[in-house]
């Protein structure tokens, strides 16, 4: 069955999805058999904290059918340098940021 996976972001978001570690361009179909669950991956990319800041959510569809969908927000976003390298500093974990984490987890 083909199920359409949509994202919502603001403009400023790029995204990419990885469903079973195969890129899914949004709006493109994935086929899945009845029942069946997959692994899947959302990779944000912006030039701003703020960007990445508003509701962020990806919805799967069955033709006009809403089956399922998922909201992400980011708490601390992982800056990284020109080279693709992440900063040092933004691998440490604040207390604030480990008791928002617990509360998630």
């Amino acid at each position: 069955m083909p199920v359409y996976l949509t994202l919502h972001a603001p403009a400023q978001v790029s995204a990419q999805i990885l469903v079973q570690e195969v890129m899914v361009q949004p709006g493109k179909p994935i086929w899945l058999d009845p029942g069946e669950e997959v692994d899947g991956v959302v990779l944000l990319q912006a030039q701003t904290n703020s960007s990445v800041a508003r509701s962020i959510r990806v919805e799967a569809t069955l033709g006009e059918r809403f089956l399922d969908g998922f909201q992400v927000e980011v708490y601390r976003a992982a800056c990284s340098l020109p080279s693709g390298q992440i900063r040092q500093d933004e691998l440490e974990v604040s207390p604030l940021q480990r008791e928002r984490m617990a509360l998630v987890a």
